[in-house]
């Protein structure tokens, strides 16, 4: 089917137009540019936990500590 396919294409170059205009713009690359490191992924994630309370209401489901953590490894870098 194209559709999904157009759609993938879609958002590749959306990525790299967005990856672009982050270091055009001299953005941070990740939260490894603000200091951080893989060893504070896990008291970072641990911190979150009484934030969810909040934010998770939204949520389609609930996230676990270890759901956190990944998500926070995956933001050490951006591009």
């Amino acid at each position: 089917m194209v559709v999904p396919f157009v759609r993938f294409l879609t958002g590749l170059i959306l990525a790299d137009v967005l990856r672009d205009y982050c270091k055009k713009l001299d953005i941070e690359d990740g939260l490894s540019a603000l200091g951080f490191t893989y060893t504070d992924v896990q008291p970072l994630a641990e911190a979150t936990i009484p934030q969810q309370q909040r934010a998770a209401r939204l949520a389609p489901r609930e996230n676990t500590r270890d759901d956190i953590a990944h998500i926070l490894e995956q933001a050490l870098t951006i591009y």
